[in-house]
């Protein structure tokens, strides 16, 4: 199947978010934290970046969250989050159409993750170290959220000032526990097993028939070329949203948080902490470290957190706007679509598990 699988294999359902007058800004704030997860962790593998005012718009935001693993997964993450930003912002160009900016948002991924498998290039050796990659793009008022592999993202809304607040979305895990992705990866030649080297007894994982490697667990990824010659993907998955006043985060977090929280104990955290993204993330961060010091193992920390509020003049807000995740993979068209306060499958394990 190569390297990668092409994106952009069929067009969205849903062609293009709301058009809104250039008055109509968001105020955005974005912090983030990220912690090694514990003293037996040799390295932290995660990253993360933010960009607010991206390329000269006040109203354009770009962040991501990027998580290594493997001997080399520090380097793999750090070569990603310096690529997929310049890559980015020679792609991107600002509009309403969500295939267009999808295409852009693919291009770079698959770009990043073949420049990252050529060591000659990326100076990593990719074969069996790479990353996942959750990023978003908040135009104005219209989010997109591309992501491969593990670390989710959760959307938080409150539909008025009085009421609670609630999941709205929250992405699901490219591991082998969706139908869809093991059957890619069964079709193109890898298997898909428990853990070899826990017996048979630990997550599922791709091989290559009758050998012990490369063993990754996530079906999506960049980098780690041998399991991309299995199925394994770098083409991401996507949310649009035209973000109403209803909306009130976005958090974007590694599977060390997710693997020990749920998504409920983080809308707690967010409440309590208010505007304070800095301050949320941090305590996301804090309490996911308390959870993993009491267990026999350990993972990389990181929490990005989006808050987004409309102008004092606006509060009144409006109808939500469409929402919308697909997956560019899917040959029988049509997008996806999550409704409120439905959670995918919990991830099995953490992808540096067992």
């Amino acid at each position: 199947m190569g390297c990668c699988v092409a994106a952009g294999a069929r067009r969205d359902s849903v062609e293009s978010m709301e058009a809104l007058p250039p008055m109509s800004k968001l105020s955005v704030q974005i912090g983030a934290v990220t912690d090694i997860g514990g003293h037996n962790k040799k390295e932290n593998q995660d990253v993360y970046f933010i960009q607010q005012g991206w390329m000269g718009d006040s109203g354009r935001h770009l962040w991501g969250v990027i998580d290594g693993h493997g001997s080399e997964g520090r380097k793999a993450s750090v070569y990603c989050k310096s690529r997929l930003p310049m890559m980015l912002d020679t792609l991107y160009a600002p509009t309403n159409k969500t295939h267009v900016v999808e295409k852009a948002i693919a291009s770079a991924f698959n770009s990043v993750h073949n420049m990252l498998c050529n060591r000659s290039v990326s100076h990593v050796n990719a074969a069996h170290s790479g990353a996942t990659c959750t990023i978003g793009i908040l135009d104005q008022r219209n989010l997109t959220v591309g992501f491969v592999g593990d670390s989710q993202a959760l959307l938080i809304t409150q539909a008025n000032p009085n009421s609670e607040h609630k999941q709205a979305w929250f992405s699901r895990c490219h591991q082998f526990t969706e139908a869809d992705e093991t059957a890619r990866v069964i079709e193109a030649g890898g298997a898909v097993e428990r853990s070899r080297s826990a017996g048979g007894q630990g997550p599922l994982r791709v091989y290559f028939p009758g050998e012990p490697h490369p063993g990754l667990m996530v079906s999506r990824s960049l980098g780690d070329g041998d399991a991309h010659r299995l199925g394994v993907s770098a083409s991401p998955d996507f949310f649009h949203k035209t973000i109403s006043a209803q909306d009130r985060y976005l958090v974007v977090c590694s599977d060390g948080v997710w693997d020990v929280m749920t998504p409920e104990r983080v809308i707690e955290i967010c409440v309590k902490c208010g505007e304070d993204v800095q301050a949320c993330a941090a305590a996301i961060v804090r309490e996911s470290r308390h959870s993993w010091d009491r267990l026999p193992r350990c993972d990389n920390i990181t929490a990005l957190v989006v808050a987004m509020r409309d102008p004092p003049a606006e509060s009144a807000g409006g109808p939500g706007g469409v929402v919308e995740v697909s997956n560019p993979m899917e040959s029988s068209g049509g997008a996806k679509y999550f409704t409120p306060n439905t959670s995918p499958k919990k991830p099995q394990y953490s992808s540096r598990d067992w």
